[in-house]
């Protein structure tokens, strides 16, 4: 389903789509691009291949698996990845997925600045953000204007409220945990505009008095896989109330109402 997705943005929409290795990204800069960006998490369910052999066993899996999938053509469908700077490994991974993948598609990195926030921390990823701008569009797509960056973050702030809305009234959602983080997975490959009507679909349903009767609990972890781990959670008698997924509750973005006087 996700492939056809993609397929069907690029056929109809002409978007040029980016597969995009974890955790943080300016998304706001690809959808401003009119990118469409594909997160990989290193997917556990397909079968791994000798590609992941191709790395020390101690190498992060997400890393390991990431490889083995693009190797094995699973992200094929994608015109680029985007690589950025969340440890070394993944880094790394710029190089080793073209070199020992095979893969001969355009790699870029986008590098985080560290350490506390200061004048240097935000001239640096000014700079990092005007280069990948550039770099990206040596895919024939233009630098972003500057409407067009403000509508891209006005965009991505109103999916993050949208977010911070649902986890903060998720008791009062009817649906199960597995179909919650279904959805909210899906801002993992669909054009930012689709992704919102589905979350305020989802909004819709809340109701004005709890809908879960389970004890709640808070799950923390990388990414929501195993799905399954919900059907467990669920037969104890519990729901989830609140989450630190990597994929998910740590990157919900809370500062939604800055000035966009500068985007």
């Amino acid at each position: 389903m996700r492939k056809a997705y993609i397929e069907e943005q690029k056929n109809r929409h002409g978007r040029k789509a980016v597969v995009v290795l974890p955790v943080h990204y300016p998304r706001e800069i690809l959808t401003a691009m009119n990118l469409l960006a594909v997160e990989l998490w290193g997917p556990p369910g397909p079968p791994r291949g000798p590609e992941a052999g191709r790395l020390q066993t101690y190498v992060c899996a997400v890393v390991r698996n990431a490889l083995a999938f693009i190797a094995a053509g699973g992200a094929d469908v994608v015109d680029a990845a985007l690589f950025p700077h969340t440890c070394d490994s993944v880094q790394g991974l710029a190089t080793l997925a073209p070199d020992f993948g095979g893969w001969k598609k355009p790699a870029f990195r986008f590098i985080h600045p560290k350490g506390p926030l200061r004048t240097s921390s935000r001239a640096f990823i000014r700079a990092e953000v005007i280069a990948l701008a550039q770099s990206l569009a040596g895919l024939g797509v233009a630098v972003p204007t500057d409407d067009a960056l403000r509508d891209a973050i006005r965009l991505h702030r109103e999916i993050d409220a949208t977010k911070l809305r649902l986890a903060d009234r998720r008791a009062h959602l009817p649906v199960s945990d597995g179909e919650y983080y279904r959805v909210l997975r899906r801002g993992e490959y669909l054009w930012p505009a689709d992704y919102l009507n589905e979350l305020r679909e989802l909004e819709g349903k809340l109701l004005d008095t709890p809908a879960q009767k389970g004890i709640p609990i808070f799950i923390t972890g990388y990414v929501p896989e195993p799905m399954s781990i919900f059907d467990v959670v669920a037969e104890a008698g519990a729901f989830v109330a609140g989450d630190d997924y990597a994929a998910v509750g740590r990157r919900v973005n809370a500062r939604t109402g800055l000035d966009l006087a500068d985007p």
